[in-house]
């Protein structure tokens, strides 16, 4: 999409026959028009690709990697391999790799399930990293002044918080077990959300606060899609005919695999007269007709 706005245009996809591919952290090389991405991909695993926003063509893979990748202007490519931020050679003319790679620091932290790796370097070439350090996360009220008021229930290893709409629940990602939890702020109590396998992640509450949309990670490569949780009989997802446990797949011909991705679409349904959900529901797909009134 243009920087002053305008549509968005889908570049160049992947072209291998059955390989299903998820693509994440793009990062824009110094013209402007090449960059890098990291996506899994069911045929090779994790792998930064080289794509143009201006010539056609299939985009090139560069390198294994567990993580997304960044230029350093003095010349290399920096990635991760097993916790370990490593650079290596880069022909930025040729988009070519060369020599063996180095190590530039170790324990770098890390978010697997995303294959996001903290670090960044700057146009000049100052070089930023997290190490790895105690996953323990503590959920607490502060005033706007940064001041301590309240924690909210026990330490853990959590992540993606998202408060209910009425602010009575908190629902989050515990490490853990790969489950979403809800906190009753109350109470301080928690109670289990999710039980199925696989990471689950991004949670997003309905405005009315009765049900929960949230990301699944791929089983065998596979996207995963958006799963509901949380439906309630009158609720508008109960309405459609979505059952806790489905996963959309699509709305309306445009395919769900993110939280954005579903708000993204909000606009376009804005004036829809008619919504055609397509959801798997226990191994089989299932095809959800509504006419809105």
């Amino acid at each position: 999409m243009p920087a002053e706005g305008g549509t968005a245009v889908a570049l160049a996809g992947h072209t291998e026959k059955d390989v299903a591919v998820e693509a994440f952290w793009p990062y824009f090389l110094p013209d402007g028009r090449t960059f890098l991405y990291w996506a899994r991909n069911s045929g090779d695993g994790p792998t930064v690709y080289v794509a143009s926003i201006a010539a056609a063509g299939a985009p090139r893979k560069l390198l294994a990697s567990e993580s997304n990748a960044a230029y350093d202007p003095s010349g290399f490519l920096l990635f991760t391999r097993g916790g370990v931020l490593l650079r290596q050679r880069f022909d930025l003319p040729r988009l070519e790799l060369s020599e063996e790679p180095l190590p530039v620091a170790e324990r770098i932290a890390r978010n697997t399930a995303l294959g996001l790796a903290a670090f960044s370097v700057s146009t000049t070439g100052v070089l930023a990293f997290q190490p790895n350090s105690d996953l323990t996360t503590q959920f607490a009220w502060f005033d706007r002044k940064g001041n301590l008021l309240e924690k909210i229930g026990r330490p853990g290893s959590y992540r993606y918080p998202a408060l209910s709409p009425d602010g009575k629940r908190l629902v989050y990602l515990n490490i853990g077990d790969g489950n979403l939890w809800i906190l009753d702020m109350s109470r301080q109590i928690p109670s289990k959300f999710t039980t199925s396998p696989g990471l689950k992640g991004a949670p997003v509450w309905s405005l009315d606060g009765v049900t929960i949309l949230y990301r699944t990670s791929p089983q065998n490569g596979v996207p995963g899609g958006l799963r509901i949780g949380g439906v309630k009989p009158g609720s508008a997802a109960q309405r459609i005919g979505l059952q806790n446990g489905d996963t959309i797949k699509a709305i309306n011909g445009s395919e769900m695999t993110t939280p954005d991705a579903a708000l993204g679409l909000y606009t376009k349904l804005r004036n829809a007269s008619h919504l055609s959900v397509q959801v798997e529901r226990r191994g089989e797909t299932v095809t959800l007709d509504y006419t809105i009134r």
